[in-house]
């Protein structure tokens, strides 16, 4: 029998690790996996394994379905509260496990940055990850976009989706995300350059949920674009016609570019006319406020098997103090 949903742990760690996994137990695995995929940073780690006609020493069956792992959670939900002894304690619990394929210890913390005792351990089973982290890649198993069309992603059931957005409701409600807002959202941008640099804002589906940030990074053809604009403000849905931007009641500077924004998208006749949309309101390419890189960021993240990782399939989130030194790689930034 699953868990209960929201866990009525008296004791806060509990609560909130005993509610992550009730939600896991309520969705598919392959939307589980793609979530700790991306936490532990191992987009080619499969969990399941599949295989058709398997050769083995002396016989081979018509297929073969393999799982072969064990992956371990310490949840804190203070910063800076994790413990080498307690980490090494956990270590030594999985050397005592039976054989098997890929052990981890997953550290879930609100820190915004790695915790020094997890540097320390000096063991590659262990990995970090922030509940922001865990927030965006909530967000990412959930979004569907033109990208998830060309991919091999999963797509979550409705039920599962509403399941993972409570999820997300809940760790804001324990006070564990949204707090920290000099950050910058970076986002997939095959498309969103070009609006940003033709419109100074940023077009997306209606209430996308992003975290509080203070800037906007645009990923696109394999690299980081130097120009980091500020974001001025945001309208969560809106549409996108001309009786709806002179119609908005808000703020008189949303509005003027509001009407902007549509003129410019009935000059290219853009197919986006008509449609519901949240748009972020950016600092422009020539505005002061628009923090202006000596170089673009290049990708070189590089996975086991030799292939290249994209930064961000949706959205990703760093210090703005890292991108502000400029690293010349996504190594260098996250290393930063």
């Amino acid at each position: 029998m699953p868990n209960p949903l929201f866990s009525t742990y008296s004791q806060g760690e509990n609560r909130v690790t005993a509610s992550i996994l009730a939600v896991f137990e309520r969705i598919s695995f392959a939307i589980v996996e793609q979530i700790l995929q991306s936490l532990l940073q191992e987009p080619e780690t499969s969990l399941l394994t599949f295989r058709n006609q398997p050769s083995g020493p002396s016989s081979t069956p018509d297929a073969r379905i393999r799982a072969s792992f064990s992956y371990w959670i310490e949840t804190k939900r203070i910063p800076n509260s994790v413990r080498a002894k307690q980490l090494k304690a956990h270590l030594k619990a999985l050397d005592d496990e039976p054989p098997i394929d890929t052990q981890r210890l997953l550290v879930l913390t609100p820190d915004s940055h790695i915790p020094g005792a997890v540097v320390n351990t000096l063991d590659d089973r262990v990995a970090w990850a922030s509940f922001e982290d865990l927030v965006t890649a909530i967000n990412e198993a959930i979004e569907i976009d033109e990208e998830w069309l060309a991919s091999e992603r999963n797509l979550p059931t409705e039920r599962e989706r509403e399941l993972l957005r409570e999820l997300v409701r809940f760790l804001i409600s324990e006070g564990l995300v949204g707090k920290a807002i000099d950050e910058v959202l970076v986002v997939a941008a095959r498309r969103a350059l070009s609006d940003y640099l033709k419109y100074g804002a940023y077009i997306c589906q209606p209430n996308r949920s992003f975290r509080p940030c203070s800037h906007m990074a645009f990923y696109a053809n394999g690299r980081i674009h130097k120009q980091i604009p500020k974001i001025m403000g945001k309208i969560e849905q809106i549409m996108m016609t001309r009786e709806a931007a002179e119609g908005f009641s808000g703020d008189n500077e949303h509005r003027e570019r509001l009407l902007f924004l549509f003129d410019e998208l009935e000059k290219s006749a853009d197919s986006r006319i008509g449609e519901l949309a949240k748009v972020l309101f950016l600092s422009t390419p020539d505005d002061d406020m628009t923090i202006v890189l000596p170089n673009d960021i290049e990708n070189d993240l590089i996975s086991e098997s030799g292939r290249t990782i994209a930064f961000t399939q949706g959205q990703r989130y760093v210090p703005l103090e890292r991108l502000k030194k400029a690293p010349s790689t996504t190594s260098e930034l996250l290393r930063a």
